[in-house]
Protein backbone atom coordinates (compact mmCIF):
# COMPACT_ATOMS: atom_id res chain seq x y z
CA UNK A 1 0.00 0.00 0.00
CA UNK A 2 1.87 3.53 -1.11
CA UNK A 3 1.77 6.18 1.62
CA UNK A 4 1.75 10.27 0.40
CA UNK A 5 3.58 11.82 3.56
CA UNK A 6 1.99 15.06 2.95
CA UNK A 7 -1.32 13.66 3.66
CA UNK A 8 -0.18 11.70 6.52
CA UNK A 9 0.54 14.60 8.01
CA UNK A 10 -2.77 15.92 7.07
CA UNK A 11 -4.60 13.33 9.11
CA UNK A 12 -2.48 13.13 12.11
CA UNK A 13 -2.46 16.83 12.09
CA UNK A 14 -6.59 16.84 12.31
CA UNK A 15 -6.39 13.77 15.00
CA UNK A 16 -3.78 15.84 17.37
CA UNK A 17 -5.91 18.60 17.27
CA UNK A 18 -9.50 17.42 17.11
CA UNK A 19 -8.37 14.98 20.49
CA UNK A 20 -7.40 18.35 22.07
CA UNK A 21 -10.09 20.07 21.02
CA UNK A 22 -13.11 17.07 22.59
CA UNK A 23 -11.07 16.52 25.43
CA UNK A 24 -10.91 20.04 26.55
CA UNK A 25 -14.85 20.27 26.07
CA UNK A 26 -15.61 17.60 28.23
CA UNK A 27 -12.70 17.80 30.76
CA UNK A 28 -11.66 22.15 31.17
CA UNK A 29 -10.40 21.81 34.04
CA UNK A 30 -6.85 19.66 33.23
CA UNK A 31 -5.14 18.88 36.32
CA UNK A 32 -1.15 18.54 34.93
CA UNK A 33 0.03 15.02 34.46
CA UNK A 34 -3.60 13.76 35.76
CA UNK A 35 -4.43 11.09 32.74
CA UNK A 36 -7.98 12.11 31.52
CA UNK A 37 -10.04 9.16 29.83
CA UNK A 38 -11.95 9.79 26.60
CA UNK A 39 -14.41 7.79 24.25
CA UNK A 40 -12.73 7.81 21.15
CA UNK A 41 -15.66 7.13 19.16
CA UNK A 42 -17.10 10.59 18.79
CA UNK A 43 -13.42 11.80 18.32
CA UNK A 44 -12.94 8.92 15.09
CA UNK A 45 -15.78 10.89 13.75
CA UNK A 46 -15.03 14.68 14.53
CA UNK A 47 -11.58 13.00 12.51
CA UNK A 48 -13.39 11.69 9.69
CA UNK A 49 -15.63 14.85 8.95
CA UNK A 50 -12.62 17.02 9.10
CA UNK A 51 -10.70 15.21 6.37
CA UNK A 52 -13.44 14.24 4.42
CA UNK A 53 -14.78 17.93 4.05
CA UNK A 54 -11.17 18.95 3.10
CA UNK A 55 -11.12 16.28 0.40
CA UNK A 56 -13.92 17.36 -1.07
CA UNK A 57 -13.30 21.47 -1.16
CA UNK A 58 -9.75 21.04 -2.40
CA UNK A 59 -9.07 21.04 -5.83
CA UNK A 60 -6.39 17.70 -6.34
CA UNK A 61 -5.00 18.37 -9.27
CA UNK A 62 -2.70 16.08 -11.44
CA UNK A 63 -2.51 12.99 -13.20
CA UNK A 64 -5.57 10.10 -11.97
CA UNK A 65 -2.77 7.82 -10.57
CA UNK A 66 -1.13 10.97 -8.39
CA UNK A 67 -4.54 12.00 -7.47
CA UNK A 68 -5.23 8.44 -6.77
CA UNK A 69 -1.80 7.53 -3.94
CA UNK A 70 -3.17 11.04 -2.20
CA UNK A 71 -6.61 9.40 -1.52
CA UNK A 72 -5.29 5.96 -0.70
CA UNK A 73 -3.11 7.43 1.61
CA UNK A 74 -6.04 9.61 3.17
CA UNK A 75 -7.96 6.65 3.98
CA UNK A 76 -5.03 4.54 4.83
CA UNK A 77 -4.55 7.08 7.77
CA UNK A 78 -8.06 7.41 8.68
CA UNK A 79 -8.04 3.41 8.65
CA UNK A 80 -5.03 3.56 11.73
CA UNK A 81 -7.18 6.54 13.04
CA UNK A 82 -10.31 4.45 13.29
CA UNK A 83 -8.04 0.87 14.67
CA UNK A 84 -7.60 3.07 17.73
CA UNK A 85 -9.06 1.24 21.00
CA UNK A 86 -12.45 2.50 22.08
CA UNK A 87 -10.91 4.32 25.35
CA UNK A 88 -7.82 6.62 25.36
CA UNK A 89 -5.83 8.34 27.60
CA UNK A 90 -4.67 12.16 27.30
CA UNK A 91 -2.22 13.46 29.30
CA UNK A 92 -1.31 17.30 29.65
CA UNK A 93 2.18 18.17 30.97
CA UNK A 94 4.03 21.93 30.81
CA UNK A 95 4.75 21.16 27.20
CA UNK A 96 3.31 18.52 26.14
CA UNK A 97 0.61 16.74 25.29
CA UNK A 98 0.53 12.99 24.98
CA UNK A 99 -2.57 10.79 23.67
CA UNK A 100 -1.77 6.76 24.57
CA UNK A 101 -4.07 3.42 25.38
CA UNK A 102 -2.06 3.40 28.49
CA UNK A 103 -2.53 5.79 31.06
CA UNK A 104 0.94 5.39 33.37
CA UNK A 105 2.20 5.24 29.56
CA UNK A 106 0.54 8.80 28.48
CA UNK A 107 2.14 10.24 32.49
CA UNK A 108 5.48 8.94 31.50
CA UNK A 109 5.09 10.17 28.16
CA UNK A 110 4.77 13.51 28.58
CA UNK A 111 6.50 13.45 31.56
CA UNK A 112 10.30 12.53 29.67
CA UNK A 113 9.34 15.09 26.59
CA UNK A 114 9.02 18.18 29.34
CA UNK A 115 12.17 16.92 31.08
CA UNK A 116 14.04 17.13 27.57
CA UNK A 117 12.73 20.30 26.50
CA UNK A 118 13.47 21.67 29.86
CA UNK A 119 16.76 20.54 29.39
CA UNK A 120 17.93 22.00 26.04
CA UNK A 121 15.50 25.32 26.15
CA UNK A 122 18.09 26.54 28.27
CA UNK A 123 20.56 27.22 25.87
CA UNK A 124 17.92 28.97 23.29
CA UNK A 125 17.90 32.60 22.81
CA UNK A 126 14.72 32.88 22.66
CA UNK A 127 11.64 30.58 24.08
CA UNK A 128 9.51 27.66 23.08
CA UNK A 129 5.67 28.96 22.37
CA UNK A 130 4.34 25.85 21.56
CA UNK A 131 3.23 22.26 23.45
CA UNK A 132 4.24 19.03 21.83
CA UNK A 133 1.35 16.91 20.81
CA UNK A 134 2.60 12.91 21.28
CA UNK A 135 -0.36 10.65 19.24
CA UNK A 136 0.21 6.98 19.65
CA UNK A 137 -1.40 4.59 18.00
CA UNK A 138 -1.41 0.56 17.49
CA UNK A 139 -0.03 -0.11 14.08
CA UNK A 140 1.00 -3.37 12.81
CA UNK A 141 0.28 -3.64 9.79
CA UNK A 142 1.79 -0.19 7.94
CA UNK A 143 5.19 -0.55 10.35
CA UNK A 144 7.55 -0.91 7.46
CA UNK A 145 5.78 2.06 5.97
CA UNK A 146 5.71 4.38 8.93
CA UNK A 147 8.57 3.09 10.92
CA UNK A 148 8.49 3.67 14.42
CA UNK A 149 7.53 7.50 15.05
CA UNK A 150 7.67 10.87 12.93
CA UNK A 151 7.74 14.55 13.84
CA UNK A 152 4.93 16.39 11.82
CA UNK A 153 6.76 20.03 10.42
CA UNK A 154 5.50 23.09 11.49
CA UNK A 155 2.45 21.62 13.66
CA UNK A 156 4.50 20.08 16.98
CA UNK A 157 3.18 16.86 17.02
CA UNK A 158 4.76 13.49 17.24
CA UNK A 159 3.26 10.00 16.11
CA UNK A 160 4.34 7.47 18.03
CA UNK A 161 3.52 3.35 17.62
CA UNK A 162 2.84 0.39 19.30
CA UNK A 163 3.21 -2.99 17.62
CA UNK A 164 0.78 -5.34 18.65
CA UNK A 165 -0.44 -2.99 20.98
CA UNK A 166 3.14 -3.63 22.58
CA UNK A 167 6.78 -1.42 22.73
CA UNK A 168 5.29 2.12 22.97
CA UNK A 169 8.09 3.52 20.28
CA UNK A 170 7.50 6.92 22.08
CA UNK A 171 8.72 5.21 25.41
CA UNK A 172 12.03 3.93 24.01
CA UNK A 173 15.19 4.84 24.89
CA UNK A 174 16.20 7.39 21.74
CA UNK A 175 12.71 7.69 20.14
CA UNK A 176 10.62 10.02 21.34
CA UNK A 177 14.04 12.46 22.33
CA UNK A 178 15.14 12.24 18.60
CA UNK A 179 11.74 13.04 17.71
CA UNK A 180 11.31 16.39 19.81
CA UNK A 181 15.35 17.37 18.46
CA UNK A 182 13.18 17.19 15.32
CA UNK A 183 10.49 19.74 17.10
CA UNK A 184 13.40 22.07 18.11
CA UNK A 185 14.98 22.54 14.86
CA UNK A 186 11.68 23.43 13.50
CA UNK A 187 11.62 26.17 16.17
CA UNK A 188 14.85 27.35 15.41
CA UNK A 189 15.24 27.11 11.74
CA UNK A 190 11.57 25.87 9.78
CA UNK A 191 13.38 25.89 6.54
CA UNK A 192 16.20 23.29 7.71
CA UNK A 193 16.61 20.62 5.35
CA UNK A 194 15.89 16.65 6.44
CA UNK A 195 19.28 15.71 6.61
CA UNK A 196 20.26 18.94 9.03
CA UNK A 197 17.12 17.66 10.91
CA UNK A 198 18.15 14.17 11.18
CA UNK A 199 21.87 15.07 12.19
CA UNK A 200 20.44 17.47 14.82
CA UNK A 201 17.80 15.14 16.09
CA UNK A 202 20.74 12.49 17.04
CA UNK A 203 22.71 14.96 18.17
CA UNK A 204 20.23 15.90 20.99
CA UNK A 205 19.68 12.31 21.50
CA UNK A 206 22.95 11.26 22.55
CA UNK A 207 23.76 14.33 24.32
CA UNK A 208 20.29 13.73 26.10
CA UNK A 209 21.19 10.47 27.31
CA UNK A 210 24.96 11.13 28.47
CA UNK A 211 23.24 13.62 30.63
CA UNK A 212 21.81 10.86 33.29
CA UNK A 213 25.86 10.44 33.58
CA UNK A 214 25.32 7.85 36.65
CA UNK A 215 23.82 5.65 34.03
CA UNK A 216 26.80 5.67 31.74
CA UNK A 217 30.16 6.32 34.06
CA UNK A 218 30.22 2.65 33.60
CA UNK A 219 31.50 2.94 29.75
CA UNK A 220 35.64 3.11 29.41
CA UNK A 221 36.03 4.43 26.25
CA UNK A 222 33.19 6.87 24.31
CA UNK A 223 34.93 6.81 21.53
CA UNK A 224 34.17 2.97 20.78
CA UNK A 225 30.70 2.26 20.23
CA UNK A 226 28.58 2.32 23.07
CA UNK A 227 25.20 2.82 24.85
CA UNK A 228 25.36 6.67 23.95
CA UNK A 229 26.88 6.29 20.26
CA UNK A 230 24.08 3.85 19.58
CA UNK A 231 20.36 5.62 18.12
CA UNK A 232 18.08 2.34 19.16
CA UNK A 233 15.04 2.10 17.56
CA UNK A 234 11.27 0.63 18.56
CA UNK A 235 12.16 -2.57 19.87
CA UNK A 236 9.27 -4.65 18.28
CA UNK A 237 10.40 -3.57 15.41
CA UNK A 238 14.28 -3.66 16.18
CA UNK A 239 13.35 -7.33 16.63
CA UNK A 240 11.19 -7.84 13.44
CA UNK A 241 13.79 -6.57 11.25
CA UNK A 242 16.94 -8.27 13.05
CA UNK A 243 18.90 -5.08 13.89
CA UNK A 244 20.47 -3.93 17.21
CA UNK A 245 20.03 -0.19 16.86
CA UNK A 246 19.56 2.25 13.85
CA UNK A 247 22.32 3.95 13.76
CA UNK A 248 26.39 4.17 15.29
CA UNK A 249 27.74 7.68 15.77
CA UNK A 250 30.90 6.01 16.75
CA UNK A 251 31.08 4.61 13.35
CA UNK A 252 32.99 6.09 10.44
CA UNK A 253 31.01 7.94 7.59
CA UNK A 254 31.76 9.40 4.09
CA UNK A 255 30.06 12.37 3.10
CA UNK A 256 28.90 11.67 -0.38
CA UNK A 257 25.60 13.88 -1.87
CA UNK A 258 26.67 13.22 -5.14
CA UNK A 259 25.88 9.64 -4.97
CA UNK A 260 23.64 9.57 -1.65
CA UNK A 261 20.07 11.39 -1.07
CA UNK A 262 18.82 9.64 1.84
CA UNK A 263 19.09 11.81 4.60
CA UNK A 264 19.80 9.64 7.46
CA UNK A 265 23.37 8.66 5.28
CA UNK A 266 23.80 12.93 4.55
CA UNK A 267 23.45 13.50 8.24
CA UNK A 268 25.72 11.12 9.79
CA UNK A 269 29.28 12.28 9.07
CA UNK A 270 27.83 15.43 10.68
CA UNK A 271 26.27 14.31 13.54
CA UNK A 272 29.30 11.20 14.33
CA UNK A 273 31.90 13.85 13.58
CA UNK A 274 29.89 15.48 16.80
CA UNK A 275 29.95 12.99 18.93
CA UNK A 276 34.02 11.96 18.22
CA UNK A 277 34.79 15.65 19.06
CA UNK A 278 32.35 15.08 22.15
CA UNK A 279 34.32 11.82 23.04
CA UNK A 280 37.68 12.96 22.64
CA UNK A 281 37.04 15.93 24.63
CA UNK A 282 35.39 13.89 27.62
CA UNK A 283 38.39 11.15 27.69
CA UNK A 284 40.50 14.25 27.36
CA UNK A 285 39.20 16.12 30.44
CA UNK A 286 39.58 12.32 32.12
CA UNK A 287 43.57 11.99 31.41
CA UNK A 288 43.68 15.83 32.98
CA UNK A 289 42.09 14.11 36.12
CA UNK A 290 38.61 14.71 36.28
CA UNK A 291 36.28 11.86 37.50
CA UNK A 292 33.94 10.27 34.98
CA UNK A 293 31.19 12.32 36.22
CA UNK A 294 32.77 15.81 35.77
CA UNK A 295 34.04 15.22 32.63
CA UNK A 296 30.37 14.47 30.98
CA UNK A 297 28.86 17.46 33.11
CA UNK A 298 31.36 20.08 31.45
CA UNK A 299 31.37 18.48 28.34
CA UNK A 300 27.44 17.66 27.89
CA UNK A 301 26.96 21.22 29.02
CA UNK A 302 29.52 23.05 26.64
CA UNK A 303 28.68 20.47 23.41
CA UNK A 304 24.49 21.24 24.32
CA UNK A 305 25.17 24.46 23.95
CA UNK A 306 27.06 24.17 20.59
CA UNK A 307 24.64 22.40 19.08
CA UNK A 308 21.87 24.46 19.98
CA UNK A 309 23.56 28.00 19.12
CA UNK A 310 25.13 26.27 16.05
CA UNK A 311 21.46 25.59 14.32
CA UNK A 312 20.55 29.32 15.84
CA UNK A 313 23.30 30.74 13.63
CA UNK A 314 21.50 29.39 10.40
CA UNK A 315 18.40 31.34 10.66
CA UNK A 316 19.66 33.42 8.07
CA UNK A 317 20.57 30.55 5.58
CA UNK A 318 17.71 29.44 3.34
CA UNK A 319 17.24 25.93 3.21
CA UNK A 320 19.98 25.32 5.50
CA UNK A 321 21.46 22.44 5.13
CA UNK A 322 24.15 19.27 7.11
CA UNK A 323 26.86 20.59 5.36
CA UNK A 324 25.32 24.32 6.51
CA UNK A 325 25.22 22.96 10.16
CA UNK A 326 28.69 21.78 10.29
CA UNK A 327 30.31 24.93 9.11
CA UNK A 328 27.88 26.54 11.83
CA UNK A 329 29.20 24.21 14.24
CA UNK A 330 33.09 25.22 13.61
CA UNK A 331 32.31 28.69 13.56
CA UNK A 332 31.08 28.70 16.36
CA UNK A 333 33.35 26.33 18.70
CA UNK A 334 35.29 29.23 20.92
CA UNK A 335 37.73 26.49 22.06
CA UNK A 336 40.25 26.76 19.77
CA UNK A 337 41.69 23.06 20.98
CA UNK A 338 37.91 21.40 20.49
CA UNK A 339 37.42 23.02 17.38
CA UNK A 340 41.12 21.28 15.97
CA UNK A 341 39.08 18.38 16.96
CA UNK A 342 36.15 18.65 15.14
CA UNK A 343 37.87 20.46 12.26
CA UNK A 344 39.85 17.21 11.43
CA UNK A 345 36.56 14.82 12.37
CA UNK A 346 34.81 16.61 9.67
CA UNK A 347 37.34 17.19 7.25
CA UNK A 348 38.14 13.11 7.61
CA UNK A 349 34.37 12.89 6.39
CA UNK A 350 34.67 14.52 3.67
CA UNK A 351 32.22 17.52 4.56
CA UNK A 352 34.78 19.75 4.55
Amino acid sequence: MNFNYQENIKVFDIAAKKIREYVRQINPQIEEYGPISFDTDKVKQMISEDVFSQISNENIQGQDLYVFDQLLSLYSMLYLIDSMPSKMYYVEGNKSTVVASNPNEAMMIAMRADKVLRDFLAYMSSPFPHKINIVTINNVEFMHQLGNAYYIPGQNVVVGYTYNNQGNSTLEKDVLVHEIGHAILDQINPTATRDFHEAFADIITFLYEASNTSQVTDIQDFRKTNKISTIADNTYVSMSWGIQFARDLAGDYKYMPDIIIDPYSLSLPVSSSFYKTWADYVEMLKQRGMNPQEALAIANDKFKSIAIKAAENTRNIPNANVKDYAISILNTIDDPQIRQIFHNHIKQSGVL
